[in-house]
C-alpha cells in the first residue's frame, strides 16, 4: 500500500544535511534543505520565545555589576547595617558583663589596671582602654559604650567580602557579608564587650593571610596581619586560638613552596604580644579558675554551632534549595541548556580552586570550638561558646564558597542574599522583643519596690540589682544591696565568681555590696527581691536567717518577700567582716536625686522608669 510519494535518496540528504547544521544552528530546530520534492518552511525560534526570563537577565547582570563596584557594596552594606545596630545599641539596657566595662573602663589606665590586677575580670587591658579612649572623645553613652562592638562586627563583614570575592565571585562575596548578620552572633554587635573585635580582627588576620600568600602589596597585608592579630588576642584572650589555623595553613603552604616564608612569621608572633605585656594580669585573672562560673564541658563545643548559629540554618537550607531551582553544577547547568542562549548573563562562572594551605586554615578557623575546648580542658578550665566567636569566619566563608562551587549560578547568589536579608530582619525582631521585655521588667521591678518604703532590699538577681543601682532613682538605689558570701556560692552553686568578683570591686563599682552577717546584724528586718536563681545562693538560705513571707508576686520570675525577727546564723564572722576596711565606691555617690544613668549620660540615654 502506497501511503505518498517515495522518500528519495535527495530527501534523504536533505534530512542528514539538516542535522548537520542544526548542531551549527542552536535557534533552528530542524532545518531541510529546499528540493523540488519535499517543500518544508524552515522552523525558527521566536526572539521572544523566553520574555519572562528578559527582566531577570537584565536584574542579573545590573546586581553582578553592583557587587563588583567595592564603594557601593560598603555604602549600602553600612546603612543596612548601622541603622538597625545603632537603633538596637540605644535601646537595649547593659546588663552583667556590660557593667564590667562601664565601670572599669571609668577611671583611665591607672585605676583600669588596678582593678584588672583583682582578677575579677578576664577581658585585656586595651580594650578597656578604648573604650575609656571613647568616653572622652565621643561622651559616654550606650551606643559609644558599644562602639567597638558595633565596629568589629562591621570589620568582619566588610573582610568576609573581600575573602570571598576573591574566592569566587563578588555576588558571593555579598552573600558571605550578609551571612552573620542571619545568625545570632549578631547580638555581639550590641555587646559592650571584646568579641566584636574579636570576630573583626579575625576576619581581618585572615584576609591579610590570604593576601600575603600572593607576591602583591606584601608591604600592606604584612603589616595588617601583624596588627590584626594583637588586637584580636588585645580584645580577649582566646582570640590567640586564631593562630591554630593561621600556622597550620602556612605550614602546609611552607610544604608546597619547599620553603620558609619568614616574614609571615614574623607577623604571626605578634599575637603573642598582649600576652607577654600583660602577663602579671592573666596571672592574677587565674586565680579565679578554681571555682569560675565557666566550667568547661565537652557539649558546649558543639552548642556553639546551635546556638550561635541559629537562624543561619535557613538560609545554608535556602542556598540548597536555590540549587535545586537553578541547577547544581555542571550537569544542573546543562539540564537547563535550553535556556542558555536566551539568558546569557548567568551563565557558570569561572571559580578558582581554594589553594590547600587556605582550606587547612580555613576548615580549622571553623572548628575552633572544639580546639577552644581541650584548651579550656587542660589548660584555662574556663569556657563559653561566645569565646570562640572566631569561628563564623571559617564557617561564613566556607559555607559561601562550597554552595559556590556546587550551585554556581549566580541567582542561587541572589535568592541566597534575600534569604540572610530576610533572617537579619527576624533576628532584629527577635532581639527588640528580648530588649523590650527586659525593659519591662525592669519597669515592673521598679515600680513594685518603689512602694515599699525605706526598708533595706537583698536582691536575688545580680542583673537586677546591677540595672536598679544604675538607671533608677538614688533614693531607691541607695536601699539596693548585694549579699556576698563565697563560702556559700561554691557550697550551693560550685562557683564563687559573682561574689567574690563583686567583694573585689567593690573601689570600682558603684553598687552596695554587703558581707551577709555584716547585713543580718545591721537589719533585723529586711525585704528580699528575686526568685529561684541559678546564680544565687540567697534563695536556699533564705528561711533560715528568719520569719520569711510572700509579699508579692510581681511577675512569673520574680516575687518580693519580707523577713522578719533576724537572727545571724555565724556570729563569729562578724568581727572578721566588720574589719574590712575595703573602700566602696558607693558610699561616695549621692543618696537622692537622678539615677547614675542620668548623671553620667544624661537623662536622654536613660530609660523611664516611672
Amino acid at each position: 500500500m502506497n501511503f505518498g510519494k517515495p522518500f528519495s535518496s535527495l530527501q534523504g540528504a536533505a534530512f542528514a544535511q539538516a542535522r548537520s547544521n542544526s548542531t551549527r544552528d542552536d535557534s533552528i530546530f530542524l532545518k531541510i534543505e529546499m528540493s523540488p520534492e519535499v517543500e518544508v518552511e524552515p522552523r525558527r525560534a521566536r526572539p521572544t520565545a523566553y520574555p519572562s526570563l528578559q527582566w531577570l537577565s537584565a536584574l542579573t547582570e545590573w546586581l553582578r555589576r553592583a557587587a563588583a563596584s567595592r564603594a557601593l557594596v560598603y555604602a549600602v552594606f553600612t546603612v543596612i547595617y548601622l541603622v538597625p545596630t545603632l537603633w538596637l545599641a540605644k535601646y537595649k539596657l547593659m546588663w552583667d558583663d556590660e557593667f564590667f566595662t562601664l565601670y572599669l573602663a571609668r577611671g583611665g589606665w591607672h585605676s583600669l589596671m588596678a582593678g584588672l590586677a583583682t582578677g575579677a575580670d578576664q577581658h585585656p587591658p586595651p580594650f578597656y582602654y578604648l573604650t575609656y579612649g571613647i568616653f572622652r572623645t565621643l561622651g559616654m553613652s550606650h551606643i559609644t559604650l558599644r562602639l567597638p562592638a558595633i565596629v568589629g562586627f562591621w570589620i568582619l563583614c566588610v573582610c568576609l567580602y573581600e575573602i570571598v570575592r576573591r574566592l569566587t565571585i563578588p555576588m558571593w562575596g555579598v552573600v558571605a557579608m550578609l551571612l552573620p548578620l542571619s545568625t545570632q552572633i549578631y547580638y555581639y554587635a550590641t555587646e559592650a564587650r571584646g568579641y566584636g573585635l574579636v570576630a573583626g580582627f579575625s576576619a581581618m588576620a585572615m584576609l591579610a593571610w590570604i593576601e600575603v600568600t600572593e607576591p602583591r602589596r606584601r608591604a600592606v597585608f604584612l603589616p595588617m596581619l601583624a596588627i590584626s592579630l594583637a588586637w584580636a588576642v588585645s580584645s580577649h584572650y582566646y582570640a590567640v586560638l586564631i593562630l591554630i589555623s593561621l600556622a597550620a595553613g602556612e605550614l602546609m603552604r611552607t610544604r608546597a613552596l619547599g620553603r620558609i616564608d619568614v616574614p609571615v612569621w614574623i607577623a604571626f608572633a605578634f599575637t603573642f604580644l598582649p600576652i607577654v605585656i600583660f602577663l602579671p594580669t592573666i596571672r592574677s585573672a587565674r586565680q579565679y579558675s578554681a571555682h569560675f562560673w565557666a566550667v568547661p564541658s565537652w557539649s558546649d563545643a558543639l552548642s556553639f554551632y546551635s546556638t550561635k548559629l541559629g537562624l543561619a540554618a535557613v538560609p545554608l537550607i535556602g542556598f540548597l534549595a536555590a540549587g535545586l531551582l537553578f541547577g547544581f553544577g555542571t550537569r544542573g547547568w546543562r539540564a537547563m541548556n535550553s535556556m542558555r542562549n536566551h539568558y546569557p548573563k548567568d551563565r557558570l562562572h569561572e571559580s578558582t580552586t581554594l589553594p590547600q594551605w587556605q582550606a587547612t586554615a580555613l576548615f580549622l578557623l571553623a572548628g575552633t570550638p572544639v580546639t577552644a575546648m581541650f584548651v579550656a580542658k587542660f589548660a584555662t578550665h574556663a569556657f563559653s561558646p561566645r569565646y570562640a566567636i572566631c569561628s563564623i569566619v571559617g564557617i561564613a566563608t566556607l559555607a559561601t564558597y562550597l554552595v559556590s562551587r556546587v550551585a554556581p549560578r549566580a541567582l542561587t547568589a541572589m535568592v541566597a542574599a534575600v534569604l540572610c536579608l530576610v533572617m537579619y530582619g527576624l533576628e532584629i525582631r527577635i532581639l527588640r522583643a528580648d530588649f523590650s521585655g527586659r525593659r519591662a521588667g525592669l519597669i515592673a521591678s521598679s515600680e513594685a519596690l518603689s512602694r515599699t518604703g525605706n526598708a533595706q532590699i537583698a536582691l536575688l538577681d545580680i542583673t537586677v540589682m546591677h540595672q536598679l543601682s544604675y538607671y533608677t532613682p538614688r533614693d531607691l538605689a541607695a536601699r539596693i544591696n548585694f549579699v556576698a558570701d563565697p563560702a556559700k556560692s561554691i557550697e550551693y552553686l560550685r562557683q564563687d565568681t559573682i561574689d567574690r568578683g563583686l567583694l573585689d570591686l567593690r573601689p570600682w563599682f558603684p553598687l552596695k555590696v554587703v558581707h551577709v552577717e555584716s547585713f543580718l546584724a545591721d537589719n533585723p528586718r529586711f525585704l528580699a527581691y528575686g526568685g529561684v536563681y541559678e546564680w544565687s545562693w540567697l534563695s536556699y538560705d533564705l528561711p533560715k536567717w528568719g520569719d520569711t513571707r510572700l509579699l508579692a508576686r510581681v511577675d512569673e520570675q520574680r516575687m518580693l518577700f519580707s523577713v522578719d525577727h533576724v537572727r545571724v546564723p555565724h556570729s563569729e564572722r562578724l568581727t572578721e567582716q566588720r574589719a574590712d576596711q575595703t573602700s566602696m565606691l558607693f558610699s561616695q555617690m549621692p543618696r537622692v536625686g537622678p539615677s547614675l544613668c542620668a548623671l553620667w549620660m544624661g537623662p536622654n540615654n536613660c530609660p523611664r522608669l516611672r
